[in-house]
């Protein structure tokens, strides 16, 4: 009477181990599944490519009706390697030729861009969907206001789905509203 009893006991937990094990094998067999189609189904995008040249095309552009006078052969060289977005300007303004080269980091990382030799404040630049934000905070260096007098700027990059104009959108608020808009051409 000992003997049936433990006999069955030892059947119940070798039964009861196969259930486990069996659960086990199938919740990692799952997981490997879910894990290769969430891969294949996970809806990030590749952001668009921006490399190239671009010539400003001022009579679609909405910009200061002084600026677009003084400012002439307005040209974009971009070159695109994610993170990384490199960007040179050239035009003419007032006579003379000015260049200005600026990065953008599309991971996150802070960035300081120099403009005539004094550094910009801190931005971020992140991919929103396809199109390219970048966001500045602007404050008033050494006046200490209650709330701080500050400005932010929102500069938008996108590329039309053909791939043959890239707008560029800075958005200005705060102490100093405004918006501009420069369409480029590719070259």
């Amino acid at each position: 009477m000992i003997q049936p009893d433990r006999n069955r006991r030892l059947r119940i937990r070798e039964m009861t181990l196969r259930i486990f094990l069996g659960g086990i094998s199938l919740i990692l067999t799952l997981s490997v599944c879910l894990a290769q189609s969430g891969g294949k189904k996970s809806g990030k995008k590749t952001p668009p490519d921006l490399s190239g040249t671009w010539t400003l095309d001022y009579s679609r552009s909405s910009l200061d009706p002084a600026l677009k006078r003084q400012t002439l052969d307005y040209v974009l060289t971009i070159v695109h390697r994610e993170p990384e977005i490199r960007i040179t300007k050239k035009y003419k303004q007032s006579g003379s030729e000015k260049s200005e080269e600026i990065v953008y980091y599309t991971d996150g990382r802070a960035e300081l861009t120099s403009r005539g030799g004094h550094p910009d404040p801190e931005s971020i630049t992140r991919w929103q969907g396809d199109k390219l934000v970048r966001r500045t905070t602007y404050g008033l260096d050494g006046v200490q206001t209650s709330p701080p007098l500050e400005v932010v700027r929102t500069e938008e990059w996108k590329l039309s789905l053909d791939g043959k104009n890239l707008t560029r959108t800075i958005t200005n608020s705060g102490m100093v509203m405004s918006k501009v808009r420069y369409v480029f051409v590719r070259s």
